[in-house]
């Protein structure tokens, strides 16, 4: 069953659309922001929209994709390397969302979308890939993919994996013991990253299987976040979604600077194709990103990630 909504998705291609946002130094992030920038319309052509329907998916009506089931339900512009699977292969590393915040706000739910949808066509295909493994989802029906990409829901007492035998495995989290994640990129196997508020961290530091884990940072993080959802916990944060980018920029940067090297040799290579197709981890961000953009034009409010569009939205808060 499908429903007309006021949700809108613009033009993906948009090469010359005006850069609105933050101000970038990282080259990482350039290329982030002009890649989310092309997801926005020109000025002269913000009629030019294409409407997303809606979908009845476990047992509400969803956009894009479901957060139950972790359906992908519009593949309206969907990237080659989600459609031909070569997204599947781009992590440099296991990646594990620990999630502790609503389903419909939290960005990390956007890997086990992608994950899932990438693996649902290597299968349809006849092209399965033979290191994913299927395991029954705690609180359903529905199966989740598992051994790439990984999300676990605390809120709803999903059980963590015990991560005592696994070696190389890191905590995501900037702390005074937290050391850059280029220092153990040549190692990496597993990266565990939090999903929940900037400022309600604690509760899962203190969880017995994180608690012991070493803890890494982003060596070169953008100065600012081009989230949409305020948050009260000063400059310098990140969604969940951007972490996990920068954090498999960094990890491939890392690695092509060694791959030439003789006493790494046997390391896998990273192609600059690869590279580029990382930023497509970011495509359900690009797209609620222009659509909150959309709306708050239409309502001349300021855009939400801009400073002017945070400033206001503090104002709101402290008018509540």
């Amino acid at each position: 069953l499908k429903e007309k909504t006021k949700f809108r998705l613009f033009n993906v291609m948009n090469p010359g659309g005006k850069e609105e946002g933050i101000r970038t130094t990282n080259g990482n992030d350039i290329q982030l922001l002009s890649y989310l920038n092309s997801f926005l319309p020109h000025q002269e052509s913000a009629t030019k929209e294409t409407g997303i329907s809606r979908v009845y998916c476990c047992g509400s009506s969803r956009a894009l994709y479901c957060p139950e089931c972790f359906a992908l339900l519009s593949d309206d512009r969907l990237p080659q390397s989600i459609q031909d699977g070569s997204l599947l292969n781009s992590l440099p590393f296991t990646l594990d969302v620990i999630l502790d915040d609503r389903r419909t706000s939290a960005t990390g739910l956007h890997a086990m979308v992608l994950w899932n949808e990438c693996e649902k066509r290597s299968r349809i295909g006849g092209s399965v890939s033979h290191d994913v493994a299927a395991t029954q989802h705690p609180s359903s029906n529905h199966i989740r993919r598992c051994h790439k990409v990984q999300l676990v829901d605390i809120q709803r007492k999903e059980k963590l994996p015990s991560y005592d035998a696994l070696n190389e495995c890191y905590l995501l989290y900037p702390s005074k013991s937290s050391v850059p994640l280029s220092s153990v990129a040549l190692g990496i196997k597993r990266l565990v990253v939090l999903d929940c508020k900037w400022t309600s961290p604690q509760e899962c530091l203190h969880i017995p299987q994180l608690a012991h884990l070493p803890m890494v940072h982003l060596g070169s993080p953008p100065e600012k976040s081009n989230y949409w959802r305020w948050h009260s916990a000063g400059p310098g944060k990140l969604s969940t979604m951007e972490a996990i980018y920068f954090s498999a920029m960094e990890v491939v940067n890392e690695l092509s600077k060694h791959q030439n090297k003789v006493q790494y040799q046997s390391m896998r290579h990273v192609s600059e194709e690869e590279k580029s197709v990382l930023l497509d981890w970011m495509w359900l961000f690009a797209i609620q990103r222009a659509a909150t953009s959309t709306t708050v034009k239409r309502e001349g409010r300021p855009l939400p990630f801009s400073e002017a569009g945070k400033a206001f939205q503090r104002n709101l808060r402290r008018n509540d």
